[in-house]
């Protein structure tokens, strides 16, 4: 009797540690398919080029409001399950060792951030002994937007198909700047006229020479919007990154090449990347003068981004301005001409910086409007056609646009 006792009692505590360690994955469901977009942003994406326009309508009501609901970061993917922790938790793609995700928690849940899109997924909870597994895939409809804290308007330009092809993802990277601008300091009202008076204004670049032009003219500077600046910031530009997320856009992003297309002045006392040392950092003499991009200064500009994406050792890549808005959304629109998506994609990739904020007006709009509007001097019945013969008019041969096309198509 003592004996059959004693084997009871082993087989219950047996029992409870094997209850203990079960574990039961709850969501997503085994296969499923998974969004990541909301329902706002993918019926924004369903809209025309001229249904998106009011977004950048000054006037109507409520905008603000209404665009920052849509917000500019992805959805995560919720990983829930049944059991008794800690848990270390892995999600990787199909077919591939390295995992994407890896984390020791605590609770019965994570979410798990920048999955590509269109892509299978198999993941894996342990809690001791124990061991389950599961696989989804995520919705196939892009962009792929990237959440990264401190640096919004982030996002994957792959995923999109061009010419029956998928861009690939996780090689290209637009976002807005990765570190603020330096603080600078503008000229008064009063020290422009002095600068006039000296004879100096009008050599002190572009905005001088209008203002120089201006007064020459007996017309009155608007001191509203006054915005020549003094050659020396008053502060360097501060951090955007902690550690963490600096070390998640190297190692998980894989970013290698940081393209800066700000001003120098913006740059001020930068001698390379946010993202450290070892992240080429590419930047222009002054900035990208995107908007003028058919004309002398803009077109040298265009030649110098556009160079770094013919070497493959460059990729991953990271390329921005400071909001991620204009500068940066011409040599996106130009790189998706490249390869060829149709032009409501280019035009969309544009419109949907609208839920960053800041940029979502008709001046912006009418920006991007003219500058689209300028490759009609090209040939082409759509305007990637017109922006690859655009891009041979800059100097690039047809073997450059098909080294771009080759590492980043399918």
């Amino acid at each position: 009797m003592k004996r059959l006792l004693s084997c009871f009692t082993a087989l219950v505590a047996f029992a409870l540690v094997a209850g203990a360690q079960a574990l039961t994955l709850t969501s997503p469901e085994n296969g499923a398919t998974v969004p990541l977009l909301s329902e706002k942003q993918k019926a924004f994406m369903r809209m025309t080029r001229e249904e998106r326009a009011p977004f950048f309508d000054d006037a109507q009501p409520k905008k603000e409001r209404e665009v920052r609901s849509y917000r500019s970061e992805p959805q995560p993917v919720r990983l829930a399950w049944e059991g008794k922790g800690p848990f270390e938790v892995t999600v990787a793609k199909r077919g591939t060792a390295e995992p994407w995700f890896r984390a020791t928690v605590a609770s019965n849940r994570v979410d798990v951030w920048n999955l590509e899109v269109g892509q299978a997924y198999e993941w894996v909870v342990r809690a001791g002994d124990a061991c389950a597994k599961g696989s989804f895939v995520t919705e196939d409809v892009a962009p792929r937007l990237i959440r990264v804290p401190g640096v919004p308007n982030m996002r994957d330009m792959g995923g999109r198909v061009a010419g029956g092809r998928r861009v690939r993802q996780g090689l290209v990277y637009r976002s807005s700047g990765l570190n603020n601008n330096a603080k600078g300091i503008y000229y008064t009202y009063d020290e422009i006229k002095q600068l006039e008076a000296d004879g100096k204004l009008a050599g002190m670049g572009s905005l001088g020479a209008k203002y120089s032009a201006k007064l020459k003219a007996g017309k009155v500077l608007d001191k509203r919007y006054l915005r020549l600046k003094k050659p020396r910031p008053s502060e360097l530009g501060t951090a955007r990154l902690t550690e963490e997320w600096r070390e998640y856009m190297c190692k998980t992003l894989g970013i290698k090449t940081d393209i800066d297309l700000r001003s120098a002045h913006e740059r001020f006392g930068m001698t390379g990347s946010p993202l450290g040392p070892d992240v080429k950092f590419a930047t222009l003499e002054d900035e990208l003068h995107g908007y003028s991009a058919i004309h002398t200064v803009g077109a040298e500009d265009m030649r110098r981004v556009l160079r770094v994406f013919l070497d493959r050792a460059n990729y991953p890549i990271d390329f921005h301005c400071i909001g991620g808005a204009d500068r940066t959304g011409t040599v996106a629109a130009v790189l998706l001409g490249i390869l060829g998506v149709d032009d409501d994609e280019i035009w969309k990739d544009y419109q949907i910086t609208a839920w960053h904020g800041g940029v979502n007006d008709a001046k912006h709009l009418g920006w991007f409007t003219a500058f689209v509007k300028s490759f009609d001097k090209f040939e082409g019945s759509t305007l990637a056609a017109r922006i690859r013969k655009y891009v041979l008019w800059l100097g690039f041969t047809q073997q450059d646009i098909d080294t771009i096309r080759s590492i980043l198509l399918e």
